[in-house]
């Protein structure tokens, strides 16, 4: 399904540089370099299609190393002649120079969260004992390396808390390697996951090690070439890699990808299998069994595993539903699926948490978020009243939780978190970050325009209020659709300079 959404920003401040600096220098053009045009044309059922530049598609090849020289060499000289440049890269820091503090979620005794004090490369990893505490440092992913070019890329904790599993990735690579720390004693463990992608680390409950998805190990020099042969294995504390616990891996199709997961209980095991972006397949098998068994066939529909309770699983799923429905199935006895949640055939369900014993549905309706919570029997508590308009995320936790974290994202402001109490339905400000201009001199409002289908495509408008909107502003116009992507409410200090 395609989903278009545009942004119109209207400009202001970029206008005013080019106006006082443009008239005194005139920017010299390099003459543009040409690209060679090769022969390939594919035939797609009869039809031919031209791929003049398929050459470029060998990232080692040194003729697109030399491709990629002579295009940067057109573009850096141009850049650099430009007169306000400097006045840009002022006001961008400036206006990225502030403190960013995510969500916290509890694990064991303590609340993590990640904190960047205003231009940190990386955001660090805090940690308190309570809310109204000081936070420590738990990890620095900035000293990971004395260059820089090492990033953390997921965090996993164990159930009980005690054990964090990490994941890090060295110069932009999809590789990763997982790492795993004491979060009592804040010690680096010897456990050490190589030749992981597209994966991160699932725990088992009972916290004695995790599930992940590797592929053999590569030959030297073609790390950038297409894996085969995802694996999902078990790593147990302690052990080394190479005694882990090879879970399933598919020896018919080898582009597949695997995930695999256990249920809250420790009963059940189930591996994700999908082909792309979208399309699905869930196997599962008791822990005591050898074959795993096919739950949900693919790869139509997507399928994802909200919770298990009891013998049921609880499945966000397409299947027969466009905007997505919340079912469960009896895993003793499949015989297909039933609805929690139905669905809603005017708005798409996004995420649903399992949380404090009930439901928590995240829904998109015109490219902005709305929240219900539910019992676990589907039926609606509430409509979550949500303090601002805008992009939501959040609300996940533990059954035991009582409470739970979320945030609010908008055109004009940096995300703003808050505390939801799951039995009163009440909301509360947790924090709100600090700025160096006023959000109040901005405003944002959503339009309808008609498509050449007759679909009507939202739109939001953002400007200063004291703008005058008599068709002579320059706009800055964003447009996207493709892949299940809204483009939805997002603060971008880039924005906020060009207003």
């Amino acid at each position: 399904m395609k989903r278009l959404v545009v942004c119109l920003v209207a400009l202001l401040t970029i206008t005013t540089m080019m106006s006082s600096c443009c008239g005194r220098k005139t920017i010299e053009l390099k003459p543009y370099p040409a690209t060679e045009r090769g022969e390939v044309v594919d035939n797609y059922f009869g039809t031919e299609v031209a791929d003049p530049y398929r050459w470029l598609e060998d990232d080692n090849a040194p003729e697109t190393a030399e491709w990629v020289k002579a295009q940067n060499e057109v573009t850096f000289d141009y850049l650099a002649q430009i007169p306000y440049r400097d006045q840009i890269r002022e006001r961008l820091t400036q206006l990225w120079n502030y403190p960013k503090e995510g969500t916290p979620s509890r694990h064991g005794d303590w609340y993590y969260y990640f904190y960047n004090d205003g231009l940190k490369n990386q955001s660090v990893l805090y940690r308190k004992p309570s809310l109204d505490a000081e936070g420590e440092v738990f990890l620095d992913p900035n000293s990971l390396s004395d260059e820089g070019t090492v990033a953390l890329s997921a965090v996993a904790f164990s159930k009980d808390g005690k054990y964090m599993a990490y994941s890090v990735a060295s110069a932009g690579s999809d590789w990763v390697e997982i790492r795993v720390m004491d979060t009592e004693s804040g010690e680096q463990l010897s456990d050490k996951i190589e030749w992981v992608k597209f994966s991160g680390a699932s725990w088992a409950p009972d916290g004695k090690g995790f599930y992940y998805s590797a592929y053999d190990k590569p030959e030297k020099g073609v790390y950038s070439s297409q894996n085969q042969f995802q694996k999902v294995y078990y790593h147990k504390l302690g052990d080394a890699q190479s005694a882990d616990e090879l879970i399933y891996w598919d020896a018919q199709h080898p582009l597949r990808y695997f995930s695999g997961e256990e249920s809250g209980d420790g009963k059940w095991q189930f591996v994700h299998a999908s082909e792309g972006t979208s399309g699905s397949e869930v196997l599962y098998r008791k822990k005591d069994e050898r074959k795993f068994r096919t739950l949900l066939e693919g790869f139509a529909y997507d399928y994802a595993i909200v919770t298990v309770e009891g013998d049921y699983a609880y499945v966000l799923t397409n299947d027969a539903a466009p905007n997505f429905r919340l079912a469960k199935i009896n895993l003793v006895r499949p015989a297909g699926l039933e609805d929690v949640i139905a669905e809603n055939p005017e708005v798409l369900l996004e995420t649903v948490s399992a949380v404090g014993g009930v439901l928590v549905a995240t829904y998109m309706e015109d490219a902005m978020n709305k929240v219900r919570q539910y019992e676990m029997s589907g039926e609606l508590i509430r409509e979550v009243e949500l303090p601002a308009i805008g992009t939501v995320s959040g609300f996940g936790g533990e059954k035991e939780d009582t409470t739970v974290f979320y945030s609010v994202n908008g055109f004009t402001a940096p995300a703003t978190s808050y505390v939801y109490d799951l039995r009163s339905g009440e909301t509360t400000l947790y924090k709100q970050p600090e700025v160096s201009y006023d959000p109040e001199m901005f405003t944002s409002e959503q339009v309808f325009f008609t498509s050449k289908d007759g679909t009507q495509v939202p739109m939001f408008l953002v400007h200063r209020k004291d703008m005058k909107l008599n068709g002579k502003n320059p706009v800055y116009l964003y447009g996207y659709g493709g892949f299940n992507i809204s483009y939805t409410p997002a603060f971008s200090p880039n924005h906020i300079m060009f207003m």
